[in-house]
């Protein structure tokens, strides 16, 4: 049964959401694309964005649960290929509900499917709600702060995006604190606020080139947002990776850790 939820607290273990039809126009999937920093022969061939399926599982929960979220995990398993212009559904469900130093999560499993019932993605994203405490001032983080060394060390190979406000529109739908910055001022963030699977795009697209067009379909990836990315940020992606295993961090301009993750291709594809 459908979920009967208007907001995020009432959300419940079990809750499922109304199925969501879509269908991606091919400068929409180039958009996701571009805004993730990724240029690869896959992009030219207008094959969907995978990543993307996080974006879909939001819309999926905002059909009746319109809250601001935050993003604080993502895990994506891909197991099909598709090209834009492809009628798609998206299915969920919330898989748990948790509370963690004072704020509540909801984790949602979803299936991002062809609209004849073969899977594209599954996804399982852990969200919260995006509101900053009003006892509690937001940190800048575009303030300077000393960059560490990264972990992954000088032989992991690195890309880098700048993330400007132009980009976080391309990526996002219109009117939210991505897009929109009375939006973002409104939630009392410091600016408009990367997603995260964007940030992690430079990363995602390190692993195109060295896997092949193959991991769209047989790849897994596991993301942790620990850091906020605003407008007119860089962030440089660290990624250690052999033939089939690879973990990345993403960090902003600042130094700061945003994103840490692990990647697996799942077959030897090209």
């Amino acid at each position: 049964m459908n979920t009967h939820a208007t907001d995020f607290p009432a959300l419940a273990s079990g809750d499922r959401f109304p199925r969501l039809a879509v269908r991606l126009s091919a400068a929409a999937n180039d958009r996701y694309w571009a805004g993730a920093g990724v240029d690869h022969p896959a992009r030219h061939e207008r094959l969907l964005y995978p990543p993307m399926a996080a974006n879909l599982t939001i819309l999926l929960v905002q059909q009746v649960v319109p809250d601001p979220l935050l993003h604080a995990e993502q895990a994506l398993s891909c197991v099909g290929r598709a090209r834009a212009e492809t009628d798609l559904t998206v299915d969920g469900v919330v898989a748990d509900r948790f509370e963690k130093r004072g704020r509540e999560y909801a984790v949602i499993e979803s299936t991002v499917a062809m609209a004849g019932g073969a899977p594209l993605w599954r996804s399982r994203a852990t969200f919260t709600p995006a509101r900053v405490p009003a006892r509690s001032a937001p940190r800048d983080s575009r303030r300077p702060a000393p960059r560490p060394d990264a972990p992954l060390g000088p032989d992991a190979t690195r890309r880098m995006l700048h993330v400007d406000a132009g980009m976080m529109r391309a990526y996002s739908r219109a009117g939210n604190y991505h897009s929109d910055p009375d939006a973002a001022r409104r939630l009392g963030l410091p600016g408009l606020v990367a997603q995260g699977m964007q940030i992690c795009g430079p990363a995602y697209g390190v692993l195109l080139d060295a896997w092949g067009a193959g991991f769209l379909e047989h790849g897994e990836l596991t993301a942790r947002f620990v850091g906020m990315v605003v407008d007119e940020q860089t962030v440089e992606a660290a990624v250690d990776h052999d033939d089939t295993d690879a973990r990345f961090e993403v960090r902003a301009g600042n130094g700061r850790v945003a994103a840490l993750g692990t990647a697996r291709r799942s077959a030897r594809v090209d």
